[in-house]
């Protein structure tokens, strides 16, 4: 942890230092097994939000060890959340005032980008804050007890290579760090990956490779893109291309039943953020082994009421 902690806080100390206010880490020793670079960007988020809303005093980086987990700690003396807001804060579009999606903007964006990785590496976060007084974000991790080096994190148990894997898939996603995140799982699953940010880059890298490998065995689009396009759009703009009955997967955090009706209406499976690497493996290995009516879940409305 102690290298990945040191980068990050070399990184934000000018921004720490621009406020007047204090950067400092507790050094550790502990090992934990997770990917290291998709850790240092949950760290950067969680410190980098911290001194954003710290006028006074600072923010510190530790660690405490939990039986078989490490608990990585960002403490800060900032403006601290209310107890009504503590989960809204995770969610994608909690940005007071920024309609256009202006993602270097508002407190949930950051916050949002921790949650998903988390939960795609199977770790936990946790927060206390104290309005007026300051908050502590914790990242729960397994514990890694005598490597010498911190240890990638295994893909789930239900991810074992199996004969559904070979070919390639779309991953639509316009946040780097999580697409980043989805395409190494993916990977690991024993797909080749195209990753696009929009309808466009999605057709444009899926011609030659369709022309080449022939159509991808599946497309994983997050619902809400740039500029108000939808992962619907990108999914069909690459079926017109490849195919109309290219399974399909839309990752979204939306619940309103009118759009998850129409989600569901074009034979794409919805999953909802933050979505488990579990919960992904499975859904989209059965769409490709099985084919789409068959892996389709009943939709009910109960689901989401």
């Amino acid at each position: 942890i102690a290298p990945i902690v040191d980068r990050v806080l070399a990184e934000m100390a000018p921004m720490a230092h621009a406020k007047g206010i204090d950067l400092r880490m507790v050094r550790t020793d502990e090992l934990v097994r997770t990917d290291p670079g998709l850790l240092a960007r949950m760290v950067r988020n969680l410190v980098e939000n911290a001194i954003r809303y710290t006028e006074r005093g600072g923010v510190l980086v530790g660690c405490r060890r939990r039986g078989d987990r490490v608990r990585l700690e960002v403490w800060d003396t900032g403006v601290g959340i209310s107890e009504a807001h503590r989960k809204l804060i995770f969610e994608e579009f909690f940005q007071v005032g920024n309609s256009e999606r202006d993602r270097r903007k508002g407190l949930g964006l950051g916050l949002s980008i921790v949650s998903r990785l988390a939960k795609m590496l199977n770790h936990t976060i946790e927060v206390e804050s104290r309005p007026g007084r300051g908050s502590r974000f914790a990242l729960v991790l397994p514990r890694e007890a005598g490597a010498s080096v911190a240890a990638p994190c295994d893909a789930p148990a239900e991810g074992a290579i199996d004969n559904a894997a070979g070919g390639w898939v779309v991953l639509i996603e316009d946040e780097v760090m999580v697409a980043t995140a989805m395409a190494r799982l993916i990977t690991a699953w024993g797909f080749d990956v195209a990753v696009a940010d929009s309808a466009e880059d999605a057709v444009r890298k899926a011609r030659p490779l369709t022309a080449r490998d022939g159509p991808p065995r599946a497309i994983v689009a997050d619902y809400r893109l740039r500029d108000g396009e939808t992962g619907m759009e990108a999914i069909e703009a690459v079926r017109k291309l490849c195919g109309p009955a290219i399974p399909s997967i839309v990752v979204t955090g939306d619940t309103a039943i009118d759009r998850l009706h129409a989600i569901h209406a074009t034979g794409a499976i919805v999953l909802h953020k933050p979505v488990p690497s579990g919960e992904l493996h499975r859904t989209l290995t059965a769409l490709i082994a099985k084919g789409q009516d068959e892996a389709m879940p009943v939709f009910s409305t109960d689901h989401w009421g």
